[in-house]
């Protein structure tokens, strides 16, 4: 039983689905957005735009995540109010704390996807593709980016790893009330923030939210693996 006398269970039933919305949306975002990004990077490497491409890639990884999250939180709040930020009621709720929790992860993945295009080129299937006369755009995506979406789809669990540590900062940031901001009460982190109070910790709900985390790294890491599968049969 919880504090409030609640089953486990039934905190769970109520608080997961929240932090289910974020995790699956930003984990799209971070991959598709970040291979999109890595390709622009890989295309840009020699010229001016390598500044907007690696150079942000570069830029974003340097700072802490948590420092960049509550910067965009900053910016947001003041610069941009229109914009809901707080809170979990409105069915759009997930949307800002999904792009701020997939931030990170994205440029990760876009450095990963330069990395790895920048492997392959100069190999010979390569120089066999061009000299065909295939145009450059039909070579990356139909060989070079092919070849490399195995070594990508193999960093699926370390993306969702970033995920779920950034999602223990902004739901409690923005008072998105999901399993990682239940998290937070059920180890007494309010109780200890406050004089004289005594810590109550929920130790069945603990153990519960860490073994649904646990559950979807797993998850994450049989996403990649059958990935992998349908794309290098080898």
């Amino acid at each position: 039983m919880t504090r409030y006398n609640n089953p486990v269970e039934q905190e769970l039933s109520k608080f997961m689905p929240r932090s289910l919305k974020i995790i699956v949306t930003s984990f799209l975002f971070a991959i598709l957005l970040g291979i999109t990004k890595g390709i622009y990077d890989f295309q840009n490497k020699h010229n001016r735009k390598g500044i907007i491409g690696s150079g942000t890639t570069w830029l974003f990884q340097s700072i802490p995540d948590f420092f960049l999250i509550i910067s965009l939180q900053w910016i947001i709040l003041f610069y941009i109010p229109v914009i809901p930020l707080f809170g979990h009621e409105h069915w759009y709720s997930f949307i800002v704390p999904s792009i701020l929790v997939g931030l990170y992860p994205l440029m990760y993945v876009a450095r990963i996807t330069s990395a790895t295009l920048a492997e392959e080129e100069g190999k010979m299937y390569i120089t066999v593709a061009r000299s065909k006369g295939f145009s450059t755009w039909k070579v990356l995506f139909r060989h070079i980016l092919k070849n490399c979406l195995s070594t990508i789809f193999s960093h699926f669990s370390s993306i969702m790893v970033y995920i779920l540590s950034n999602l223990l900062i902004v739901e409690y940031l923005l008072d998105y009330k999901g399993a990682a901001y239940r998290l937070f009460q059920a180890l007494g982190y309010n109780e200890a923030i406050r004089m004289g109070d005594e810590r109550i910790y929920e130790s069945g709900l603990i153990i519960g939210i860490a073994l649904c985390f646990m559950a979807i790294v797993l998850i994450a890491q049989l996403i990649s693996q059958f990935a992998k599968s349908r794309i290098d049969p080898r």
